[in-house]
């Protein structure tokens, strides 16, 4: 590997972090469609959370009534798809002429899904006539659910017939909407959508009955390849700046690295590189500071 090389490489880096630290908020087409083999939500809304797990750089994707949820981990520089769910439903709702689209997700796999809170706990489904079905939703096939209670059995539910799905799984969201315009004929919308909130419907519940304060920003760890290790952004970009530090000058690296840190170091050797080339030029030796 050669010094050429990595200056370049170094200089992407640091660029690219700080595109990816920038965040800014950015409108993105939204749409619902009903009544055909497609209907659900076509949309990709930015994200920063999911309840009390962080998700960096995240991006909620709707395809129909198929959600995925896409993150940049702190040890990757690529997005991936750490969440995979289902659209249990949705509706369009309009206070005071704003707009918003709110429904429920119901996450089923990806490797992020055990890291919600209190993730082994059973599902609740609280139906329209009161009663309460405890277990866990089997899958989620357009107007139906699967749902095996706890006694073994697995019954088919209707969404309509459902009330409520309490569940540390199940996400209720809400995305704000402009420029809204819908077809008088399908009652398909098309709009803009700049984020939303995400929040699990089970913690959420149990903030508001035991008054339990907003838990912390958590990002989990991952199994996700490349990721071996838990190599942070950070360590990673001082292990390049080390790699270029070897290169240049190994007996200098053990003494300053230590306790100059990376930047330090670099600086120290920059210094350092600076002095040699006056000692070439007078002939004289010249001892570094």
């Amino acid at each position: 590997m050669t010094t050429g090389l990595l200056k370049p490489t170094i200089a992407m880096v640091a660029i690219a972090a700080t595109l990816l630290q920038q965040g800014a908020a950015f409108a993105s087409p939204l749409k619902v469609i009903k009544g055909t083999p497609d209907a659900g939500i076509q949309a990709k809304v930015k994200t920063e959370t999911l309840g009390s797990i962080k998700i960096p750089q995240g991006a909620v994707k709707f395809n129909g009534t198929n959600v995925t949820v896409g993150a940049v981990p702190d040890w990757l520089f690529d997005r991936h798809i750490i969440l995979t769910g289902k659209l249990i439903d949705h509706k369009i709702s309009t206070v005071e002429g704003r707009s918003s689209i709110q429904g429920v997700i119901y996450f089923t796999g990806g490797d992020w899904l055990g890291s919600f809170p209190d993730s082994k706990r059973p599902d609740n489904l609280e139906m329209a006539d009161g009663t309460v079905l405890v277990g866990n939703v089997r899958a989620v096939n357009g107007d139906n659910i699967d749902f095996q209670v706890q006694s073994g059995q697995t019954r088919r539910v209707k969404v309509s017939e459902i009330r409520n799905v309490l569940s540390p799984r199940a996400i209720v969201f809400n995305i704000p909407t402009t420029d809204v315009k819908v077809d008088p004929t399908s009652g398909d919308l098309d709009g803009e959508a700049e984020g939303g909130t995400f929040n699990p419907t089970y913690t959420s519940m149990r903030r508001k009955m035991f008054g339990r304060s907003e838990p912390k920003l958590v990002e989990p760890k991952s199994t996700l390849a490349g990721a071996e290790g838990g190599v942070t952004k950070g360590q990673l970009t001082t292990m390049i700046m080390l790699d270029v530090v070897n290169t240049l000058a190994p007996a200098i690296v053990a003494p300053i690295v230590a306790p100059l840190g990376s930047r330090g170091a670099v600086n120290k050797l920059r210094s350092v590189g600076a002095q040699e080339q006056l000692q070439d030029a007078s002939g004289l030796l010249v001892v570094p500071n």
